[in-house]
């Protein structure tokens, strides 16, 4: 349910699952997960913690980081990427947003998951563009702290991000990605 878009729905069964066993860590990520979409960072955190708490193995605290120091990752990330790559940036504009809009990811069929961490939209900002106009790629900075569990894991996990959104400017589909290893 919440990766199909319907955080009220999944709200509701991830309340139920933890009434019924508040020791379902599984439960408790995803209501962090909710809180996260919601804009709710506190209220997630202690659920993240909760599920830590319950099963450390499997989920780690998110990493969280500033605007400015994600900026700083974001470039470092970008200097990591194949020089043919970085061409194909020329133009892409990269915009940071703390979260994605639900009623973009509700645009696709099936939705996109709330927890994405990348999207391309290949709309060009002014609407009547001409070819060759920059296309957007947008990074959602809270996804990828849930994601990623360090600062390195974070450069890793844009590069592959900017990687699978190039990979769509340049018109692979998903099936595409996931056979060169960036889904």
């Amino acid at each position: 349910l919440f990766d199909l878009c319907r955080v009220d729905d999944a709200e509701k069964i991830v309340a139920q699952a933890v009434d019924r066993d508040p020791r379902n860590a599984d439960a408790w990520w995803l209501r962090g997960r909710i809180h996260t979409i919601r804009g709710h960072h506190d209220k997630a955190d202690k659920a993240f913690e909760r599920a830590i708490a319950l099963d450390g193995e499997r989920f780690q605290p998110p990493f969280r980081i500033t605007e400015d120091r994600f900026a700083k990752v974001i470039e470092e990330a970008m200097a990591e990427l194949p020089e043919v790559i970085r061409g194909a940036l020329k133009n892409l504009d990269v915009i940071v947003e703390d979260l994605p809009n639900v009623d973009v990811l509700l645009k696709s069929d099936p939705p996109l998951s709330p927890s994405a961490v990348g999207l391309f939209d290949p709309e060009p900002l002014a609407p009547n563009a001409g070819p060759g106009q920059p296309v957007r790629i947008f990074l959602y900075r809270k996804n990828l702290e849930v994601t990623c569990a360090s600062e390195d894991e974070m450069v890793d996990e844009i590069g592959v991000t900017l990687l699978h959104e190039i990979g769509h400017h340049l018109g692979l589909d998903e099936e595409d990605l996931d056979a060169r290893g960036l889904s």
